[in-house]
C-alpha cells in the first residue's frame, strides 16, 4: 500500500492508497475524506474522522477513483496515527508496529 494524503484544488483533503498511472492520472484506491469532528463536551479537543469520498458514493473496500493530476495541489505522507487508522479500516487487518524495540 502507498498511503498518501492528497489536497485537491477544491479544498478537499483525501487519504488513499495512491497509484500514478502511465497517462499521469492519479488512481486512488479506498479514498476517504478527512473531517474534523467538533468536541462532544465543552473544553474537549476536536477529533478527526473519515467520510466517504466522493461524498455520496457507496463506500466499498477496493473502490477506485481516477483524478487528473491538474486537480491536485499537493500530496504528502500522512501522520503516523492517521496512516494507522486508515490501515485498520482498509488494510489486511494485520497491523505491524512502526517502531523497533530496543533490547539489551
Amino acid at each position: 500500500m502507498n498511503i498518501r494524503g492528497i489536497k485537491l484544488v477544491t479544498g478537499e483533503e483525501i487519504i488513499c492508497d495512491l497509484e500514478i498511472t502511465v497517462d499521469q492520472m492519479f488512481k486512488i484506491k479506498n479514498p476517504v475524506q478527512i473531517r474534523i469532528i467538533p468536541p462532544q463536551m465543552p473544553g474537549a479537543q476536536p477529533s478527526m474522522g473519515f467520510v466517504p469520498f466522493p461524498a455520496f458514493s457507496e463506500q466499498r473496500k477496493d473502490s477506485e477513483v481516477v483524478v487528473d493530476v491538474m486537480h491536485v495541489v499537493y500530496t504528502y505522507e500522512p501522520a503516523e496515527e492517521i496512516a494507522q487508522n486508515y490501515n485498520q479500516t482498509f488494510g489486511s487487518g494485520i497491523i505491524t508496529p512502526t517502531k523497533k524495540l530496543i533490547t539489551g
